[in-house]
């Protein structure tokens, strides 16, 4: 439902810490995003950016700061240009300055599923939403795509990479495949 509409949400919060709307259709771009970081790290192509990619999705410090590089030296952002430098357009940086300032989100990362989901922050956070991501154990990936009836591996690796070049901005927000996971459900 989200995909099908351009709207904003109003957030409201008493305190005034959070005085910016959401944008549904920016966080859906930035839930594709970070389905296609973790695309990347599956295709394992360059191995030590992939590995500190994988390190962060294990670290809720690192995973923080690797969603919110904003800083083009950082080796942060150096990383995410590598996965997104086949992408049309700009897709960096994932979150805005006034996203990372407001604290509107928090990071909580599944490591037995493959579909994550947005939900209200718990009570007494300092968020308002928590982006639950997910990042299970890699499947077999085949170098031949899957044929009718003869399923080699549960993911082909056109599929990987088709989906990290595909533009953040446009639908889908997910991916054909129900093993690349994704976050917008």
């Amino acid at each position: 439902m989200f995909g099908t509409r351009n709207f904003l949400v109003s957030v409201h919060d008493p305190d005034k810490k959070h005085t910016d709307e959401i944008d549904i259709k920016r966080l859906l771009r930035q839930t594709k995003q970070i389905s296609q970081i973790i695309a990347y790290t599956w295709l394992d192509e360059d191995k030590d950016v992939c590995k500190n990619l994988d390190d962060c999705f294990k670290d809720p410090k690192r995973l923080k700061k690797l969603l919110y590089a904003y800083d083009a030296s950082s080796n942060e952002y150096k990383w995410l240009e590598k996965v997104f430098k086949d992408q049309e357009g700009p897709s960096l940086p994932i979150f805005s300055r006034d996203e990372i300032d407001s604290d509107i989100y928090e990071f909580k990362v599944l490591h037995s599923q493959f579909e994550g989901k947005i939900t209200d922050a718990d009570p007494g956070s300092k968020s308002i939403l928590t982006m639950w991501i997910p990042y299970p154990p890699c499947p077999q990936i085949s170098d031949k795509p899957n044929e009718p009836g003869e399923a080699i591996a549960p993911i082909y690796k056109g599929d990987l990479e088709e989906w990290i070049k595909d533009p953040s901005d446009e639908k889908p927000y997910y991916a054909k495949n129900p093993y690349i996971p994704t976050t917008c459900s």
